[in-house]
């Protein structure tokens, strides 16, 4: 499969279709990978693939040092293809100059024990259905979008009280590295909340009230966008389990208007649209 991944890329080098080529490359760790960015097809001899190729490329799409490069090649799995779809809706990218290669994935591992991410083996799509070109054919079976809630159920059965003290404890961990925003695609605001100072909606510093507000304004932003890609859970320093939080706010999303984060491009998003048909049940 690598053989086809490196010889696409250097086509669309050659070709001049693509100005760069965002994919991964061979870690300086064992197990390792890590992103890189091709401009010479004499260069795609770095490129990899293999079971420990965890990181979301989409962020690259916006990055401030590959704005330079018009037309762009990603290497994608399937469920990272999702943001890409939702950057889409968002007008955050144009079409016409990103190019996909979707590659078929029978799910990634941990770094550090080698055994398969949670989110891989609730999967709901292994084969990429979204691209310009598509590599590989994955046999492992596609589970229903509910599997992916599975993990969520003792949670929900938590008072809202007993909610509350789970996450006042959890974000009291959080050292404000911002490491989530960071590797997070739909992080993408020029200038974020944090940051601003007239007025200071959030404090900066790593306590109890700012570290709260940072945690809740970062889910709100979330909601109906989230792909569960799982990578500011994989980031965080902290331990602090944000794939549960934004779990439970995709399935909110999917219950109430039948929606999903990253499946249609030409769909329209429910927190950015209003109908005089939208459940109006959370209103107490």
């Amino acid at each position: 499969m690598i053989d086809i991944i490196r010889q696409k890329a250097k086509e669309l080098l050659e070709s001049k279709k693509v100005d760069v080529v965002i994919g991964y490359g061979k870690g300086t760790l064992p197990n390792r990978t890590t992103p890189i960015f091709i401009t010479d097809p004499k260069d795609v001899d770095k490129l990899e693939w293999n079971e420990y190729c965890l990181n979301d490329l989409a962020v690259y799409l916006r990055h401030p040092s590959l704005k330079k490069y018009a037309k762009k090649a990603i290497i994608m799995k399937p469920c990272d293809v999702k943001a890409v779809v939702d950057l889409l809706q968002e007008n955050q990218i144009d079409r016409e100059n990103v190019f996909i290669i979707g590659v078929a994935c029978d799910g990634m591992k941990d770094f550090e024990s080698g055994e398969s991410l949670a989110k891989c083996l609730v999967c709901s799509g292994h084969n990429p259905s979204f691209c310009d070109e598509k590599i590989g054919e994955s046999k492992v079976p596609d589970l229903p979008i509910l599997a992916e809630f599975a993990d969520i159920e003792k949670y929900e059965q938590m008072t809202p009280d007993e909610r509350w003290d789970f996450w006042k404890k959890a974000f009291s961990h959080c050292i404000r590295c911002y490491g989530c925003r960071a590797v997070c695609p739909l992080c993408y605001c020029d200038r974020c909340i944090v940051e601003k100072t007239i007025p200071q909606w959030i404090s900066s510093s790593a306590h109890e009230q700012g570290n709260l507000s940072w945690g809740i304004f970062r889910a709100m932003h979330m909601a109906g966008r989230c792909i569960g890609c799982g990578e500011c859970e994989r980031v965080c320093p902290a331990g602090i389990p944000l794939t549960l939080l934004y779990k439970k706010l995709k399935k909110e999303v999917l219950e109430q208007y039948c929606y999903e984060p990253g499946k249609d491009p030409d769909a329209e998003a429910p927190m950015c649209h209003f109908t005089k048909n939208d459940s109006e049940d959370f209103i107490r």
